[in-house]
C-alpha cells in the first residue's frame, strides 16, 4: 500500500528534534494515553461516566460526542474535572516529555501530557471558540508548548462535548476565532509531524487536520503508527489528502514511541528535566507571574498529589473552584470589572500562599 512504509528514516527525526528552530510537531490524541496499568485512559473514563453521570448524558452511536442538556453540562463538567485531578501520567507519558519535541498539539482537552513535564519552562495554551486567542511565545525544546486544539475541562465554555458544541467550534474557527497567528507561524516551519493515537477514523479529525493546515506543508514529513482501528481506506485517505505515512513495522503508539524514546536516548538528545523540589515550584511560580493561572493550578495540584499533603490539596482544590467560578462569571461578563480585579487578586494571593506554604514541605 501508498500509505504505509517499513523502512522509517529515524535518522530524519533525529536530525530535525536536535534543531534549535521549532521543526518537529507531536500531534497527540486519546490512543497516547494510558492507565498505569497499561489500559486506554479513555476506556477508564467511559467507564467513570457510565457509572457516575450517566443520568447526565447519551451516547452518539460510534462517536465520542454527546447529547446533553443545557443545565447538566456543568455538573457534567465538574465530574469529569475530578476523575481527571485524580490520573497520574504514566511511564509512557513521562518517556513522551522527554522527547524534545517543541510543539504538541493536543486534541484532548484534559491536560495529562502537561503533567508529565517537570522543571521545564512550559507553555500551555487551548482554543477559546468564544474569545480572542492566548498569546503564544515561540516555542523550543527548552521553552516547548502544549496546545489543546479543542478546549481544555478547565474551562466549561471551551469544552466540545455535544454535536451542536461541534458546529459551533467550526464555525468560529473557519471564520472568527481562527488559531492564533504565532501558533499558525510556527506550524509553517514545522519540518516533521508525528501522529500518536488520533482518531483518523473520525471524520472530523479530517477537518482538524485542515485546520492545522497539514495538507498545505509540501515539504513536511508526515508519519503515524499503523493502528488496528484504521481500516486500509481510512489509510489511503489520509495519505491521499494529507500525504500521512504509516509506519508498518511499529504497529502500536506505545512501541513507535519506544522506540523513538531509545534513540533520542542514544543521540543524547532527551529533554532532561531537572526533577528537585524546587524546580517544579520556580515552574508554578513562573506561571503565576505571567497570569497563567489553569497551569499553575494543575502544577501544583500534581505536585501537592506526589507529597501527599491533603490539607493544602484541600486549600488549592477551594481556590480552583474559586478560579473557575471567575472564569465563566467573567465570560459571561457577569462581573462588575472592579469586583473581577478584586476577585482575581484574591485567587492568586491564594495561589502564592499555598505555593509559599508548598515550599515548606520536606523534600522527597
Amino acid at each position: 500500500m501508498a500509505s504505509q512504509i517499513k523502512d522509517f528514516e529515524w535518522s530524519v527525526l533525529l536530525e530535525k528534534l536536535k534543531s534549535p528552530r521549532c521543526e518537529c510537531a507531536l500531534v497527540l490524541g486519546e490512543g497516547a494515553f494510558f492507565t498505569p496499568e497499561g489500559s486506554l485512559l479513555k476506556d477508564r473514563y467511559n467507564s467513570f461516566l457510565d457509572q457516575n453521570l450517566a443520568g447526565l448524558f447519551t451516547r452518539q452511536k460510534d462517536d465520542d460526542l454527546l447529547s446533553m442538556a443545557d443545565q447538566n453540562r456543568t455538573t457534567f463538567c465538574t465530574g469529569v474535572r475530578d476523575f481527571y485531578k485524580d490520573q497520574v501520567p504514566d511511564e509512557f507519558l513521562r518517556q513522551i516529555a522527554q522527547i524534545p519535541f517543541p510543539l504538541i498539539i493536543n486534541t484532548t482537552p484534559h491536560e495529562q501530557i502537561g503533567k508529565a513535564f517537570t522543571g521545564v519552562a512550559l507553555q500551555q495554551r487551548h482554543y477559546n471558540r468564544s474569545a480572542q486567542q492566548q498569546k503564544i511565545d515561540k516555542p523550543d525544546a527548552a521553552n516547548p508548548l502544549i496546545y489543546n486544539l479543542v478546549g481544555t475541562i478547565e474551562d466549561d465554555n471551551t469544552l466540545v462535548l455535544t454535536y451542536s458544541n461541534l458546529f459551533d467550534y467550526f464555525e468560529s474557527i473557519f471564520h472568527e476565532y481562527r488559531l492564533p497567528e504565532e501558533l499558525r507561524e510556527v506550524l509553517r516551519g514545522v519540518k516533521y509531524f508525528v501522529f500518536l493515537g488520533v482518531p483518523f477514523d473520525r471524520w472530523y479529525f479530517h477537518l482538524f487536520l485542515r485546520i492545522l493546515n497539514i495538507h498545505a506543508y509540501k515539504n513536511a514529513h508526515r508519519h503515524a503508527p499503523v493502528d488496528a482501528r484504521f481500516s486500509d481506506d481510512t489509510m489511503e485517505f489520509c495519505n491521499e489528502q494529507f500525504e500521512i505515512k504509516f509506519v508498518s513495522g511499529r504497529s502500536k503508539v506505545a512501541e513507535f514511541a519506544t522506540e523513538l524514546h531509545r534513540r533520542c536516548d542514544t543521540a543524547g538528545v532527551l529533554r532532561r528535566e531537572t526533577e528537585n523540589t524546587f524546580s517544579v515550584l520556580d515552574t508554578i511560580e513562573n506561571r503565576l507571574k505571567h497570569d497563567e493561572i489553569e497551569q499553575a493550578i494543575l502544577l501544583l495540584d500534581a505536585f501537592l498529589k506526589e507529597q501527599d499533603d491533603d490539607d493544602l490539596a484541600d486549600d488549592l482544590a477551594i481556590l480552583s473552584a474559586q478560579f473557575r467560578k471567575y472564569t465563566k462569571a467573567n465570560a459571561n461578563n457577569t462581573l462588575d470589572s472592579r469586583d473581577a480585579r478584586t476577585e482575581y487578586a484574591q485567587i492568586v494571593h491564594g495561589l502564592n500562599q499555598t505555593l509559599k506554604s508548598a515550599r515548606k514541605l520536606p523534600t522527597p
